[in-house]
C-alpha cells in the first residue's frame, strides 16, 4: 500500500502535537524526512539495476549508494558475477591495449565514482543499492518497508525539534552559574551532540561504494 507524503504529514501532526504545521513548517518536515531516507540507505536502500555494454569504464549511476553485484550476461558461458580486484602494489596483468582480451583477468575495480573493467563485455547488469528519490509535497509513495515507517517518523520528528532545542540552549546559556564547569554550558553540550552525530553517521557509511 502506497505511503504518501500526505500520510506521513498527517502522522507527524499527532507525533509532534502540531496540527496543520503551525509550529513545525512543511519545509522543515520535508527536510527531516529526506534526512531520514539518506540514513536509511545504509540498511534498507532502494534496489537499482543498470545495463552496461562493451565499455572499459562506467560512471556510477547518480543515485547509487553501493555496488551489490556485476553480472556478465554471456551467450556461451551463461550468467556469472564478476569479482572485485584489489588495488595491490605489485599485482598486474598484460598491457591493457592488447587485442587478446582473454589474457586479461575477469573482474573490475572502482575509483573516482567509476567502475573499471579488465575486459570488455558485450552485456553486464549492474545491481546496486540506491538512495531514495527526494520527497516533495506531492510525493505519492515513499517506497520503504512498512516496518520502517515508524522509524522514519521518529527521525523526522527529532529533526523538526532541533531548531527549538538550539534556541532553548542559546537562551539557557545566559542562566549558567559563573562558577559552573564549562561542560555544563548548554551550547557546548549541543555542539558535542552534533559532533557525536557526525561521527555516528560517518561510521555508518564508511566504504559505501564497495
Amino acid at each position: 500500500m502506497a505511503w504518501s507524503w500526505a500520510n506521513v504529514n498527517t502522522e507527524l501532526n499527532t507525533l509532534l502535537d502540531d496540527d496543520d504545521s503551525a509550529t513545525f513548517s512543511a519545509a522543515l518536515r520535508l527536510y527531516g524526512c529526506n534526512a531520514a531516507l539518506k540514513v536509511m540507505a545504509v540498511q534498507i536502500p532502494k534496489q537499482g539495476v543498470a545495463a552496461i555494454t562493451n565499455v572499459s569504464s562506467y560512471a556510477f549511476p547518480g543515485d547509487m549508494y553501493a555496488i551489490k553485484g556485476l553480472r556478465v550476461n554471456d551467450a556461451d558461458k551463461g550468467y556469472y558475477f564478476l569479482e572485485q580486484i584489489g588495488m595491490q602494489p605489485g599485482t598486474g596483468w598484460p598491457y591493457y591495449g592488447t587485442t587478446d582480451s582473454t589474457s586479461l583477468p575477469e573482474g573490475y575495480w572502482t575509483w573516482n565514482n567509476t567502475i573499471y573493467f579488465c575486459r570488455l563485455y558485450s552485456s553486464i547488469s549492474l545491481y546496486y543499492k540506491a538512495y531514495y528519490t527526494t520527497v516533495t509535497g506531492s510525493t505519492a509513495d515513499i517506497p520503504i518497508p512498512v516496518w520502517a515507517q515508524e522509524a522514519l517518523l521518529y527521525w523526522t520528528a527529532a529533526y523538526c525539534l532541533n531548531p527549538t532545542l538550539v534556541t532553548r540552549a542559546r537562551l539557557a546559556m545566559w542562566y549558567d552559574k559563573k562558577d559552573a564547569e564549562p561542560t555544563k554550558n548548554p551550547l557546548i553540550q549541543a555542539a558535542e551532540y552534533y559532533r557525536q552525530e557526525f561521527s555516528r553517521i560517518m561510521n555508518l557509511h564508511h566504504g559505501t561504494y564497495q
